[in-house]
């Protein structure tokens, strides 16, 4: 068949699928299953762009090359953990460079294959693409089927690190140097619109492309998967997963 214009990849509901049809005399359109992971994490991007966001890819953003020979695969998702970057995050510092700080700290400093996080929202509305969705995230432990959103700044508010804390087991609370930093944060970062739209289109994709029925902060699933305390999302932050959790009508963590 000559003269086929192949459309961007899209999902109906959870099957990727190729919108293909004649450049002429206009035939009926006709889908094509496709079962392709790699596809379907070009659709998200497709989607996203195709709706005015900017996306900005792993090659985009420099990104490192991840250790994929020791990372584990992950697919069906059914929940979206949001994280904040926390005390060294800041709205008013580059995306793509807090990206890149994030990425070493995780894999030089706490030997992950790669950075945790499947994808990252900044303050401007730019969309990252991090760990690649097809592999297992690392940012709620060994988690399958939860995807992880960072959103580039502080949310929190000071003195709420030490305040969760005091909730954990002695042998699981921070050292002294987490709370030195966390007192003297007197300065923190609300989520702007920008941000907030741009979460909300990335939520909204991702339940396009899969069947997530829950939504939750980083302190939600925690507690839930590993008995844990965590003040991630920050104050701030989880007034953004409660405000999309009722909008999109999106269970919490159980």
């Amino acid at each position: 068949m000559t003269g086929i214009k192949t459309d961007d990849l899209k999902i109906d509901p959870f099957v990727t699928t190729a919108e293909m049809c004649r450049a002429t005399d206009n035939p009926p359109t006709v889908f094509v299953k496709v079962d392709n992971r790699a596809a379907t994490r070009q659709a998200v991007i497709v989607k996203l762009r195709r709706e005015g966001f900017e996306f900005k890819t792993r090659s985009d953003w420099k990104a490192r090359e991840a250790k994929t020979a020791g990372m584990k695969l992950d697919w069906s998702y059914t929940g979206i953990a949001i994280h904040h970057a926390g005390n060294s995050a800041s709205c008013n510092a580059d995306g793509a460079a807090q990206m890149r700080k994030v990425q070493d700290l995780h894999m030089d400093v706490q030997d992950y294959a790669d950075v945790g996080y499947h994808y990252a929202v900044d303050c401007q509305g730019v969309i990252y693409e991090g760990r690649d969705i097809r592999y297992l995230g690392a940012h709620i432990g060994e988690v399958h089927g939860v995807a992880g959103i960072v959103l580039l700044a502080d949310l929190s508010v000071r003195g709420e690190e030490r305040q969760q804390a005091a909730d954990r087991p002695f042998w699981k609370r921070p050292g002294f140097g987490i709370f030195t930093v966390d007192d003297a944060d007197v300065a923190h970062d609300e989520p702007t619109g920008e941000q907030i739209g741009a979460l909300e289109a990335l939520v909204k994709a991702l339940r396009h492309h899969f069947a997530i029925e829950r939504l939750g902060g980083h302190r939600e699933w925690a507690v839930l998967k590993q008995n844990d305390v965590r003040a991630c999302p920050g104050v701030h932050g989880m007034i953004v997963v409660e405000m999309l959790r009722k909008d999109l009508k999106l269970g919490a963590p159980k």
